[in-house]
This record gives C-alpha cells, structure tokens and sequence, in this order.
C-alpha cells in the first residue's frame, strides 16, 4: 500500500469517531528520526533551525530584484497592463516618497480598498518602506463595515478605486455620526472612471517629479508593524492583527527554506507563472501569492473577481506553472465543463489553502492535467503570518503536513493538558511568524497567546505518529449532539462524494432533545435525481446515529467568504428562510 493510500485510509477511519483516548489506537514504535521532533507529545519542526534576516519587509523583497529586472512582475489579465520588477521597484519608492512628502507620520495607518490588481504592492510595499501601517479591505464591504474597521485601526488615508469612494465618503460620515465629532481622513483614488474625480490622485503620487524629491529618511524597525489584516480571532468580532516586519520576512524566509520550497527562482530562460484570484485583502493573498512570487521572481497575473470564462483563457492562454486553490476554486476546476488538460497541462503543483478540500477533488484535479502536478496543502492563520504547516510531495493528500521551521505545535484539550498522536484537540502554535497581539486588546491577546508562548488557534486537529498535522474544523463551528462533538466538515466531505452533490455547508441548530442537530445545505448538480431523504440515507450509512443529519436543504449556492470559508452564521440567519431550488 502506497504512503498516500495508507495514511488516507488511516484518516477516513479515524474521521468517523469524534473524540478518542490512546486505548482507541494501537502506537506502532516511533522511529528515531521521529522522536527527535515529538518531545513531550510537543510536536517540534523536522526541518533545521534557521537564522532569520534582521530587514524589514520592503528590503527583504527587494533585495535579489537586480537578478530579474527586466522580467514582468504583475499584470492584470483584464487591462493587460502591468509592471516589470524595475519599474515595480521604483514606483514602491515613489510612493514610499510622496506620502512622507504628503506629511504621513510613522506608525500612522494607511487603509487599502482595492480589488487584486498590479497597483495594489506598489501601495503595500510603498506604505511599508515609509513606516507605515497597511490595513486591507474587501472592497465588497458595505459603508457600515468599511466604518467599523477604519474607526477601529484610526486610519489616516484610504487608497481605493474613484469608484468606490463614495462608499468610504458614507463611511466617514457613519463615524462621525457615531462619534459626533469630525473624523479626519484622506482620499487617495486610482481613476476607474472616465469623469471620476478625487480628492489625491494616486497616479500624480507616483510620478517621476518624485525621483527627485529629498524627504528624510524614516527609520524603519524588524519589530515596527507593517500590516494589520483584520481577523474574528477564535471568537468575537473581527480584531486587527499586528504583524510586523520581522513577523513577514520570517515566515517568508521559513516558506523559502530548503526542503520547502517550491518556487524555483526567475532565470533567463524560466519564470513561474502564478494566477492570482485569492485576493490580495487577505493574508494568504498578500502572502503566499504577492510577496513570495515577488521573493522568487514570479510573473503574477491579477484578476479583480472571479470570472469563470477570464479565469479559464488564463489557465489555457497564460500557462500558469503554480496554482493557489480554495475549496471553491477546486470545485470549480473537478466540475466546469470545460475544464481540460488544456488548461492544467503546464501546473507543477496544486497548493491548497483556506479549509477542506475532499481528497477525491484533488485526485481528480490531478487527473485532469495528466498526472503531472503535485499537490501541496498548508494550515496557517491570519495570526500567524500566516505558514505553520506545509506538506510535502509525499505526504498524504489529508494532511496538512508538518511544521515549518523554527515552529513547535501542541494540541491541548479543553482542560489545557497537552494531548498525543491521534488525539483531536485545540491546534496551539509557537514560532517567530506568531502576531505581535491584537490592536488595542490586551485581553483578547492574553486569551489567545499562553504563558509558554504558543498561540491557541480555536481550530480542531491532531497529528500521527510521523509528526504530520491534520486539521478537522473550527472549534466554534463543531456541532454538539447530546454531548458528542460532530465536525461539519466531516459531513460536508461526506456529502461532497456524492456524485450528484455540487456544494454544501452543514450548521448546528438547536435542539430541545439532541442540544443541536446537523443540518444540511446542498447545491445540487443541474439534474437532481434525488430528495432530501436519499441524502440523509447516503450519510446515515457512512456515520454514527449522533453524526446523521436531521435536515437537508437544496439551494442555490453556498455563502462563502474570499478565502473560501463557508459563511456559516449566514447559514444560521437564515435556516427556514432560504430559498429551496
């Protein structure tokens, strides 16, 4: 039996008990190579300790962009416009100019309302070399929400489309209304509209007047934060995570190890080819996709939105060699029509991110482009710059793999005692990548970072006997029926198998006699061929009687957020309410 086979029956077997004590399983002996990282059921990183880089983010990109000047570093696949690593290097530091010249104080908080797009690192990085603070948006955010985070980050411009300032004009008012009292804010906009008019342009903020222009120089610390993405944490509202400089370039410089990596380095004869969806607002988007292509030399090409037929010419026309999936895009790619060895043919790795993607999804998504592609998994948060976790070729499809260097993982149980392999239980991190804290909330970061330093996740996982980490769900997401904790996803995987299943997301909703009970949101593929009962029968063969779902709901689609995580609060509002399809 093959490793991946034997490790993704271990898995499917162990996926149908919701919590297990070491009487469950029998330890094969660890090897010795495997005790030297498992020391104390602490589960330290098999890869060598590193030194890391006392730069800042800004320099640290930018140091090797003499190698690949001249090659293309982003380009937008609607406008075709685009920049190459020089004319990249140049407009960062322009901008980085003009904002200190426009009388921006280090430290101050700059926010970013912008779709994926080649003028979004030349405001990232531009903002990081002049000692700024980056907070980023989702510009589908309504005025309300768009309030909440500048108020809360004390944000002192925005840069975003002409487009889309009237929404962040209805914001400022909000504040003021809330505060009655004037709120301060500049309006940097990039013109999208043939009469749009604003009160910055960005465009005049990047000119070549600006090549000549002497500032004094801002002196810009590893330990100064450079980004402040917002996250809920592992409960409550969403909160602003400070990462700083030293938190990027270590997780940059661990992601860029020996032994990880998978970006081969630009050449005059190569360059990796990376379509970029995910969006730049989120950490992974900022990370894994913008500054490590930029780190390696990669030729990026930025979509706004989701577009399936635009996605689709680049996949066939652009041939991308690296691909950044969510479970929604993988979907995707398993179930459009049109979807060929045309447009995979040239991908060497899959990389897989933001929740579970069934394992069935991913060997088809192999199959399809000819059994050539690897496939790569990580688990990360916000919080944590955000690598912990990447696995290897070898490694089974299931897992999320081992941790990067310089990182230790426990998983703990509710009581706070450090469990063993095989033992579900909080997922807790410690390593050089962990946040500074949140903004302005001591006690949501004393809740969240333990005295031994390791930052508890709120995610669900455990590890085996090699050190490789699986992750199972949110922790506020799990499901409890009289007593017995049941994952959601491990209904949704379930469902997924279905051959007539296009999507689905599963709830908890209580109940008077179970506390809660799962409930089930299905996509079904155009032809349903099938009722609610027969779903509920296909899961009640493959789960315990606690596990099996007392509701099943045909919709339209899935509320999910960017990153592909299932909007289950949205899913909540409206159980009973939802249009059924």
């Amino acid at each position: 039996m093959s490793c991946r086979s034997r490790h993704f029956f271990a898995i499917n077997k162990l996926a149908l008990r919701t919590s297990f004590s070491s009487r469950d399983i029998e330890f094969p002996r660890l090897s010795t190579s495997t005790r030297r990282y498992l020391s104390n059921v602490v589960v330290e990183s098999p890869f060598p300790s590193l030194t890391f880089p006392d730069t800042t983010i800004s320099e640290f990109i930018w140091k090797d962009v003499h190698r690949w000047g001249n090659r293309t570093a982003i380009i937008c696949a609607e406008t075709g416009k685009s920049y190459t690593y020089n004319r990249l290097r140049k407009l960062c530091r322009r901008f980085s100019i003009s904002l200190r010249k426009n009388n921006f104080q280090k430290g101050q908080v700059v926010s970013v309302i912008l779709p994926n797009m080649p003028e979004y690192p030349i405001v990232l990085l531009g903002s990081a070399e002049a000692g700024l603070i980056v907070t980023t948006f989702n510009p589908n955010f309504t005025a309300e929400e768009i309030s909440r985070q500048l108020e809360n980050s004390q944000t002192k411009a925005v840069i975003t489309l002409a487009s889309l300032s009237s929404k962040v004009t209805e914001a400022r008012k909000l504040i003021e209304a809330r505060t009655n009292k004037p709120y301060e804010l500049t309006l940097i906009t990039i013109k999208d509209e043939p009469q749009s008019t604003c009160e910055i342009n960005f465009d005049e903020m990047i000119n070549e007047t600006y090549d000549n222009v002497s500032v004094p120089e801002v002196e810009v610390c590893k330990d100064d934060v450079a980004i402040l993405p917002y996250s809920s944490g592992t409960t409550g509202f969403s909160k602003g995570v400070q990462l700083t400089h030293s938190n990027l370039v270590n997780n940059l410089h661990q992601v860029s190890a020996d032994g990880v990596n998978y970006l081969e380095e630009a050449s005059d004869t190569y360059q990796e080819v990376i379509p970029a969806v995910i969006p730049f607002f989120h950490i992974f988007g900022i990370m894994s996709i913008m500054l490590q292509s930029f780190l390696h030399g990669g030729k990026i090409i930025t979509l706004r939105k989701f577009d399936p037929a635009k996605y689709l010419d680049v996949l066939h026309d652009d041939k991308p060699t690296i691909l950044y999936l969510v479970p929604t895009l993988a979907f995707f790619l398993t179930s459009h029509p049109s979807v060929g060895a045309q447009h995979l043919n040239t991908v060497k790795i899959s990389f897989f991110a933001g929740g579970n993607t069934p394992v069935g999804e991913m060997e088809k998504l192999v199959r399809t482009g000819g059994n050539k592609m690897k496939v790569r998994h990580a688990y990360g948060l916000t919080e944590t710059s955000p690598c912990v976790c990447m696995s290897l070729d070898n490694d089974p499809y299931c897992s999320v793999g081992k941790p990067i260097a310089n990182t230790a993982i426990k998983i703990v149980s509710p009581n706070g005692s450090i469990l063993s392999s095989y033992q579900r239980g909080e997922i807790c991190v410690k390593g050089p990548q962990v946040m500074k804290g949140y903004l302005n909330n001591a006690k949501a970061t004393e809740e969240a970072i333990d005295q031994d330093q390791f930052f508890h996740t709120g995610d669900i996982g455990y590890y085996d006997d090699d050190g490789r980490f699986f992750y199972v769900d949110r922790m506020k997401e799990l499901i409890k029926v009289k007593g017995f904790q049941v994952p959601p996803a491990e209904l949704e995987s379930i469902l997924k198998s279905h051959n007539g299943v296009n999507d689905v997301g599963v709830i908890g909703v209580p109940d008077k006699r179970c506390g809660e009970k799962p409930i089930a949101f299905v996509v079904p593929k155009k032809l349903r061929e099938f009722s609610e009962s027969d779903l509920k029968t296909f899961v009640a063969t493959k789960v315990a009687p606690y596990k099996q779902l007392a509701d099943v709901v045909f919709v339209e689609s899935i509320p999910r957020n960017p990153s592909g995580k299932i909007l289950r609060r949205i899913l909540k509002e409206n159980y009973g309410n939802l249009t059924r399809v």
